[in-house]
């Protein structure tokens, strides 16, 4: 009896070059993606426009007019926002602060929630005070406005802060 030997073809390598291909396409549009995303973020009209945004949410949160010196984006995950003042209901100063620095979870924002991880307070000016004895302090509007609320209405986002530091 005579056996039949069956021939094999070799491996094709090229069968794999063409999804190797694909995939490092993918690959470097994201990288690039993300590179230009965070060259444009340091661009002043961009962050001109991103400080006019941030300072519009707060107030839009707070009900309290407040002002935004500059904004600087050092990373996707680093924001520091200069010469913050906010005020209390009676339009006197509660807090200045030189810098603001927030890392923050750049994808929870996907996710309408701004997770801020560290926030940093350099050189503060708080003054809080209160009218009389009875009366609340005159950041309670804000305290309460951070206050997470138990009603129906869902928030635009969800806002977390894990560590607050505050130093001279």
């Amino acid at each position: 009896l005579r056996k039949k030997y069956t021939q094999h073809k070799p491996f094709n390598t090229f069968s794999l070059i063409k999804p190797i291909k694909y995939i490092s396409i993918i690959i470097s549009a994201i990288v690039a993606t993300v590179y230009l995303l965070s060259i444009s973020l340091r661009l002043d009209t961009v962050q001109q426009k991103l400080a006019s945004a941030i300072t519009k949410e707060i107030e839009t949160l707070l009900e309290v007019p407040i002002s935004i010196g500059g904004i600087r984006v050092i990373h996707l995950d680093e924001i520091i926002l200069k010469e913050i003042v906010v005020r209390d209901l009676s339009g006197d100063t509660a807090l200045y602060a030189e810098n603001v620095t927030a890392h923050i979870s750049p994808e929870k924002l996907l996710k309408n929630k701004i997770q801020i991880n560290t926030l940093a307070i350099a050189n503060p000016d708080i003054r809080i005070n209160r009218e009389t004895q009875q009366s609340p302090i005159n950041i309670q509007f804000i305290l309460d406005k951070l206050k997470q609320d138990n009603d129906d209405k869902e928030p635009k986002f969800a806002l977390r802060i894990n560590q607050l530091l505050i130093y001279d």
